[in-house]
């Protein structure tokens, strides 16, 4: 199932997803979020599919959410800002609670929501020419990997920026609302 702004393949058990805009350094639209909901939804039921694998075209992974879509994150122009949040929320809980391995692989910029969507795998395989940046530090908030804890994006924010592999040994608790 490849989409309009993602591309699936799928090899001996692996689904690999590329986040498929390298126009606009695949910056996540409406249309992006809603492909990759449903493929993650999709993986969880196939039992064929046995890991996830997340990159981008192009030499980016994901420069975020793409905020001069005129349709918004949830692809639909007409919804309040709340919901549109709780629908980019939804698709980040689908991935990081999806009952198979996933890793994100990346090359060059993950920010903002794409640092975010990288966070929320099992695993990250950061490239040395990766550049990694949350908004959130620029505007005295907690990070998504605060709030996920130590074991989950750890050393892909913490860690040498070279080629480097980040396991995840135990698997943190789910933040709750009183971590926000």
């Amino acid at each position: 199932m490849s989409g309009e702004t993602i591309i699936v393949e799928r090899e001996a058990g692996v689904v690999t997803v590329t986040l498929n805009r390298p126009e606009r350094k695949n910056a996540a639209n409406g249309t992006m979020w809603q492909e990759l909901y449903a493929t993650v939804q999709e993986v969880t039921r196939r039992r064929d599919d046995r890991v996830l694998v997340i990159t981008g075209a192009g030499g980016a992974f994901c420069s975020g959410a793409d905020i001069g879509d005129p349709k918004g994150i949830s692809g639909d122009s007409e919804d309040p800002p709340l919901t549109r949040m709780r629908f980019l929320g939804s698709v980040m809980l689908a991935l990081y609670d999806l009952p198979k391995p996933t890793i994100a692989k990346i090359r060059g910029i993950a920010a903002g929501a794409g640092l975010s969507l990288a966070l929320c795998c099992d695993l990250t395989v950061v490239s040395s020419t990766a550049r990694l940046s949350e908004i959130f530090s620029k505007r005295d908030s907690p990070s998504m990997a605060d709030r996920l804890g130590c074991c989950r994006g750890s050393s892909a924010c913490t860690g040498p920026r070279s080629s480097s592999i980040s396991p995840t040994p135990c698997r943190p608790r789910r933040p709750s609302p009183s971590d926000w």
